[in-house]
């Protein structure tokens, strides 16, 4: 298999252990939850990087690994089904409260008109697929040019353009009232010395 990771095709290096599978020698393996719970300590020894898979159908949630994420590469986020939306969820608790800042893969049925808003949530890493294109992906992030809600992939969101455009619009205002009051008070000083004067 492929991946799409961070906009680019590459090979999955990645290999996914059963429960009941012995703990291999490869460099790159992702565990369960359930197994995580029950072997970390003989797993934080993996001479190789490690990976945890939280299978949303069953509930699994960031909650559950939140301690230990230092321990992980990757986080895979699993779902049946492309209608299952808790994978937005979990990858926006990852991002932006847990401060999760490495791979987060998506694995599972998803469409590419989902991609944009799988981005948008933080998932980095996607199952790539023959029928695919690299231009379908370009195309779906391009699909909207501004977004009305923030996410974690920090883009601003068009009300806070909309607050940014008015914020800088209310300071010119202020500047060139400024600066008109400042010409009304020399006018006037120039008026009064010119009463004044001999």
């Amino acid at each position: 298999m492929r991946l799409l990771e961070d906009g680019r095709i590459t090979d999955d290096r990645w290999l996914f252990l059963d429960d009941e599978q012995e703990l291999p020698s490869h460099p790159a393996i992702v565990v369960s939850l359930a197994r995580w719970q029950q072997q970390a300590e003989i797993l934080r020894q993996h001479q190789g990087e490690l990976a945890v898979c939280l299978d949303c159908a069953q509930g699994e949630s960031p909650r559950s690994i939140a301690e230990d994420l230092h321990c992980f590469a990757m986080v895979v986020l699993h779902i049946k089904i492309f209608k299952d939306g808790r994978a937005f969820s979990a990858a926006r608790l990852l991002r932006e409260r847990y401060r999760y800042q490495k791979a987060i893969r998506l694995r599972g049925e998803a469409l590419p008109d989902q991609w944009l808003f799988y981005h948008r949530c933080g998932v980095n890493v996607f199952e790539w697929h023959d029928q695919w294109r690299e231009e379908d992906w370009r195309d779906a992030l391009a699909e909207f040019s501004h977004s009305y809600q923030p996410a974690a992939d920090g883009a601003a969101s068009i009300m806070s353009l909309r607050q940014r455009r008015a914020s800088q619009t209310a300071t010119r205002h202020d500047s060139l009232a400024a600066s008109l009051k400042k010409n009304i008070s020399r006018r006037k000083q120039w008026q009064k010395q010119k009463r004044t004067a001999p």
